[in-house]
């Protein structure tokens, strides 16, 4: 109960450029391309979500400003980077299962190198804390 109180505090004073300034951690998405050339997982997997989580950091910038600015249609922006940024994480899981079923009924590798330590932090926790962000995006840009 303590917990969700603080929750709701937090929430509520949180402004949404901030909220949205914490994607900037998804430049993370250049760990797909180095995975990638070293072979350790697909080219696929590595393009989708590198790309996706690169081009969603990148985002953020204009997205804080045009929010910071007050600009008229900093919604509309941010709307439209959310749904981008959710896109990209439900792309990355959908290609994950994928390719982890074809790897599985043809006897190959695909993305197993995250089911390894340190490696598995990753799948462990990032799809699920990225979602929940963009939600809070969506509930703070619904206060708006």
């Amino acid at each position: 109960m303590q917990r969700t109180k603080w929750f709701a505090i937090v929430l509520k004073n949180i402004k949404l450029e901030q909220l949205v300034f914490i994607h900037i951690f998804r430049f993370v998405g250049v760990f797909f391309f180095l995975v990638y050339f070293y072979n350790a997982i697909p080219k696929e997997f590595a393009f989708i979500g590198g790309a996706g989580d690169i081009i969603t950091a990148i985002l953020v910038f204009p997205v804080v400003i045009a929010l910071k600015k007050g600009y008229s249609f900093a919604k509309l922006v941010t709307s439209i980077w959310n749904i981008i940024g959710l896109i990209d994480i439900i792309l990355v899981l959908i290609t994950a299962v994928v390719l982890t079923n074809e790897a599985v009924q043809n006897n190959t590798e695909a993305v197993e190198q995250f089911g390894t330590f340190p490696f598995s932090w990753i799948p462990a926790f990032a799809p699920a804390t990225i979602i929940f962000l963009h939600i809070l995006v969506f509930k703070k840009l619904k206060e708006l």
